[in-house]
């Protein structure tokens, strides 16, 4: 079974982040296209729930609890 990627919402929106009014600052600097050795920034993907982005997230904010229907029903068309 192959895992869907079909990214949660577009991807470009990405490229679009303003990092410059953070309050942190990373050395070396950051950026959506250099997010860091070995890192890449993208969308989270329908196959991210199976993989346990979600309850990740959740330990880091109030995510609240969703049904795999939820969660994949709003990935972007």
């Amino acid at each position: 079974m192959l895992l869907d990627e079909t990214p949660l919402f577009d991807p470009s929106l990405l490229q679009e982040l303003d990092w410059s009014s953070s309050t942190v600052s990373f050395s070396p600097a950051i950026s959506p296209s250099q997010p860091g050795e070995g890192l890449v920034l993208r969308p989270l993907c329908t196959a991210d729930l199976d993989r346990g982005f979600y309850k990740v997230l959740s330990q880091l904010t109030l995510a609240g609890d969703v049904t795999e229907e939820q969660f994949k029903g709003t990935a972007c068309s």
